[in-house]
């Protein structure tokens, strides 16, 4: 499949199939995608001009109406299967192909998170492989990533390259203890589904939910930052998140878990916890999601001629619907 950029006057070929941010970073450009390409943050959102045949429900996500209506989908849910014209919004484009290191250097493409990291402190010598064994600076970063490659092998880079891939190095050792540590007493209610720079997804069960929220925000000093949820219609799910950042070790905990999207009900963070009270009533206003033990479940900011049983944020609601069903 052929995928033109308007922006740039580019053409890249894609793989039918492919998930379009993907290949978009394959080839150099990386957008922003703040949820870790999960379809609901909108950051990574590009205009199709030309060739989108179908549009589904999970390519808008979070995006108002107003952007659906101009063109406007995310890449990380649209999968190319077909020939298409798209632009994109260039407040949002993290790195052009040329910018970085990935468009230039072999294996560039396939770094780490951490890679990354080791790479940017690589300014890269040229030296081909003859001093560290490795033919680019990328594929040693990735290496050091592995533990497969030891910083003193960067002699071009002397003491304060050196130093500053220990550095990383030992940083990662930190972070891995302090994610440890969080999991301590509730591993196995817990998966590590994704580990991004400083944020972390814990998937759990629907039933473990509030005693793994508890554990995090009580027993190890972590505080809510939000909640927020994704109706998956297709999936006939709504996936319910509770952002918990951990401040001085400068990492965010995502908790997530899937609800019935016919029966969506959850234990009540809020009943051990006042901060998590508003938000959680606004997201049972919008997608509908009971939260047991909540200590007010009374409304808090949808309109009073809504009906109680119109949840505005799922993806089926239509503006029409409410003619006839206003209060």
């Amino acid at each position: 499949m052929k995928v033109k950029i308007a922006n740039r006057e580019a053409e890249i070929e894609v793989k039918q199939g492919a998930k379009l941010l993907e290949a978009l970073a394959e080839k150099g450009y990386r957008l922003m995608s703040s949820c870790g390409g999960e379809g609901s943050c909108g950051m990574c959102r590009v205009k199709v001009l030309e060739g989108l045949k179908e549009p589904k429900p999970e390519y808008f996500g979070p995006l108002s109406e107003d952007l659906r209506k101009a063109g406007w989908v995310l890449s990380c849910q649209l999968k190319v299967e077909s020939d298409l014209v798209i632009q994109l919004d260039e407040k949002l484009v993290e790195r052009w192909p040329g910018e970085g290191v990935e468009a230039v250097e072999p294996g560039a493409a396939e770094l780490s998170p951490l890679g990354l990291k080791l790479r940017r402190a690589l300014p890269g010598f040229g030296c081909g492989g003859s001093i560290c064994g490795y033919a680019s600076c990328a594929l040693y970063a990735e290496a050091l990533a592995r533990g497969e490659a030891s910083p003193e092998a960067c002699l071009p880079g002397g003491e304060p390259v050196r130093a500053a891939l220990k550095r990383i190095i030992a940083a990662e050792k930190e972070q891995q203890a302090l994610i440890a540590g969080l999991l301590e007493g509730i591993a196995a209610q817990v998966k590590l589904e994704r580990r991004l720079d400083r944020r972390i997804y814990l998937r759990v069960e629907r039933a473990a939910l509030e005693e793994v929220a508890r554990h995090l925000i009580l027993e190890k000093g972590g505080r809510l930052a939000t909640a927020s949820g994704v109706d998956k219609p297709d999936s006939n799910e709504i996936e319910l998140l509770y952002h918990i950042s951990f401040d001085r070790a400068g990492l965010l905990a995502s908790v997530r878990t899937t609800l019935p999207r016919t029966e969506p009900r959850s234990a009540s963070v809020a009943s051990f916890l006042p901060a998590a009270e508003f938000i959680e009533r606004e997201i049972r206003e919008f997608l509908g999601v009971e939260f047991i033990g909540h200590p007010r479940p009374e409304r808090l900011i949808k309109a009073e001629e809504i009906p109680d049983d119109v949840y505005p944020l799922r993806k089926d609601f239509k503006l029409e619907d409410l003619n006839g069903r206003r209060k």
